[in-house]
This record gives structure tokens, C-alpha cells and sequence, in this order.
């Protein structure tokens, strides 16, 4: 351990030395030719939603492929699906209100409400001109540069002294409109998608909060009706008279549907926030007698309430679900430990065949 922490930080000092340099360098040529600015942001992860009682919201971020990238004279917004996040590099002091227009146009979240999931960058000009500009890119890249190292450093530490929960890796891809068997089981993306953009009854959009029905649409579609997909669920949502909308859906709504269908369900389990070293074991006893989990959780702090379908527990405690949201990059299952220590556990619900 203390041979690898040397390494890298024999490393780190090249690697400063260098930039070092370079920085030097740029300044001399900043009277010959101005530089280009590529922000290189450091980059987290935190899905906002919102939570009321138990009314749950899947606001999220993932838009359809013309939302992915956009740019124009006073600013550029790429999506990262690697990380859930825009990025957003303003080219001029015009641009917030650009941007404003441009997420209200494309029904994304409110930067004041939801900046966890905006990381905003500024490449106007100064009066300092390319110089300041060659500074500005060599501070980030020391920055994100001494960042990246410090990360690693960390995790090389945590595999040693910290376990975490363990997950399998799996290759990401962008999600397909077509449901994905595995199995005998279907999975449904409410995002990228066929139904993204199909509208809630009581307001936005699948994509925006339809986790609830995405999740009981993959649960039926699995166990009773192959053709039942987010769509169909979100209309028989609708003709139970049950809510659905921008403040996304009851869990008292995903057994009354299930029920209505013919489907075997149990009681309400609740956890209050439960972190998954808490719930396993009682889980693990739901599984192992048939059953499979319609899970209500929160994955930050204080909310970001959402729905899943858990259908496994390993030996290794993690949990493994069809998730309609952070779940549409790879094939399913999706390793829900790999938020630890989110998601929070509040309610399950066990469903299964008749």
C-alpha cells in the first residue's frame, strides 16, 4: 500500500513539473496566437427528485438525443450520461438568461431547484485576454489533474482499509424503445425511449416523473401481459383515477393497480431511510420465498424518491433491480449498491405471479 502511494505521488510530481512548464509557455506565445478553452469539469453524481409524503417524482435529467448537445453565441449545454449531469460553458454575462429560456423550452429542471445536476462553466473573454485564458486552462487541468490523483489515491486506500459494497461491472449502451427480456423478465426505460415523452395526466412527462408506472408496467409486462408497457400503464393509472404527474405517483397507487390486475401482492414493509446493509437479510427473506420487490427509495439526502423493481439479492448483499431510470445505460439488472450509500431504503412491496 505505502509502495503504491509512493508511486503515485512520484508521479503527481512529474506530472506538475510539466504543467508547470507548459503554463510557461503559453504565456510566451499568448501575443502569437490565442488559445481555445475546454473546460474540463470535476465531476460528481446526484440524480435530483422531489418527495412529498408518499408521492414520488423522477425529475431527471436524461432527455432525448436533441437534448443532448446544444450550443449557440452565448452558451453550450452537453449532456453526460456517465455522470447524469449538463454541463453548461457560458461564452458571454447573457448567457443565464439563455439558458434559462433554453432548459424552460425543453422542460428540463430549474437551475435554482436542481444546481446538483448543472455543472456551470465560464469561457467568456476578460480584458486580460488569451493570457488569462492559457491561465484559467492550465488552473483547471492542475486542479482537476491533482483531483483525479487524490481520487485514486482513495479508492486504492478504500480497497484496502474500507470495504464497499461490491457490484459486477457491466458496459454501458444507450437505451433502446424496445423492452430488453432478460429471462422471462422485461425491462422498460422511462427515458431515451419510446415513452419519454408521453404526458402524465396531471402534468410533464414519463421522463420527468413516471418511475412509478415504468416500474408496475415491467412487473406486468413480466407476469401477465406481455403487451403492457409505460404508456398503457400510465392510462390505466389514469382510469383508476389514481395521481400521476409532475409530482410523481403514490405508492398506495402501485398495489391498487398491481391488485387490480390479478397480480399477488403482500402487505407494506416500511423502513423510514434504511441503508441496504439494513434491509438485505429481511429482503433476501422475501426472494427466497418467491416473491419480488417493488421498492420506493431515496437516493440523496432529504429526497430524490424513486421507484424500482429489485428481483435479487447475491451473496455479496447486492441488490439487483430493474431500474427504469438509473438502470437505462447497460443491460439489466442494475446494481443498485452502486450508489452507496444511497439509495435509502423507505418502503417494499412484494408482488409476484397468481
Amino acid at each position: 500500500m505505502k509502495k503504491i502511494v509512493a508511486i503515485l505521488g512520484f508521479v503527481l510530481l512529474i506530472l506538475l513539473i510539466i504543467i508547470i512548464g507548459l503554463s510557461f509557455f503559453l504565456q510566451r506565445k499568448e501575443k502569437k496566437q490565442t488559445a481555445s478553452v475546454t473546460p474540463t469539469p470535476i465531476y460528481g453524481y446526484q440524480n435530483n427528485q422531489s418527495s412529498n409524503n408518499d408521492k414520488e417524482s423522477n425529475d431527471s435529467t436524461y432527455t432525448n438525443t436533441n437534448k443532448y448537445y446544444y450550443s449557440d453565441d452565448y452558451f453550450t449545454a452537453e449532456y453526460h450520461p456517465e455522470i447524469d449531469k449538463y454541463v453548461i460553458d457560458k461564452k458571454n454575462d447573457q448567457a443565464d438568461q439563455k439558458i434559462d429560456d433554453w432548459i424552460k423550452k425543453n422542460q428540463l429542471p430549474d437551475r435554482d431547484q436542481h444546481p446538483d445536476i448543472y455543472i456551470e462553466n465560464s469561457t467568456s473573454k476578460t480584458s486580460s485576454g488569451s493570457a488569462d485564458k492559457n491561465k484559467g486552462v492550465v488552473s483547471n487541468g492542475i486542479a482537476n489533474l491533482l483531483t483525479d490523483l487524490l481520487v485514486i489515491v482513495k479508492k486504492t486506500a478504500d480497497i484496502t482499509l474500507t470495504p464497499k459494497p461490491t457490484y459486477k461491472i457491466t458496459p454501458t449502451s444507450l437505451p433502446s424503445s424496445v423492452p430488453v427480456p432478460a429471462g422471462n423478465l422485461v425491462y422498460y426505460s422511462q427515458c431515451g425511449g419510446s415513452y419519454d415523452n408521453y404526458p402524465l395526466p396531471d402534468g410533464c412527462t414519463v421522463c420527468r416523473a413516471g418511475c412509478g408506472p415504468t416500474s408496475i408496467a415491467m412487473i406486468v409486462a413480466s407476469y401477465k401481459d406481455k403487451n403492457t408497457n409505460p404508456q398503457t400503464m400510465v392510462d390505466y393509472y389514469k382510469q383508476k383515477g389514481q395521481y400521476i404527474g409532475c409530482g410523481g405517483s403514490y405508492y398506495s397507487s402501485a398495489k391498487i393497480v398491481l391488485d387490480s390486475l390479478g397480480l399477488t401482492t403482500t402487505g407494506y414493509k416500511y423502513y423510514g431511510l434504511a441503508t441496504v446493509n439494513e434491509v438485505a437479510s429481511d429482503m433476501k427473506g422475501y426472494l427466497n420465498g418467491g416473491w419480488t420487490l417493488f421498492a420506493l427509495a431515496n437516493y440523496c439526502d432529504g429526497g430524490c424518491g424513486h421507484y424500482f423493481w429489485i428481483t435479487d439479492i447475491d451473496s455479496g448483499g447486492n441488490v439487483w433491480a430493474y431500474d427504469p431510470f438509473y438502470g437505462r445505460f447497460q443491460a439489466p439488472p442494475f446494481n443498485e449498491n452502486s450508489k452507496y450509500p444511497f439509495p435509502k431504503y423507505r418502503i417494499i412491496l412484494g408482488v409476484k405471479k397468481p
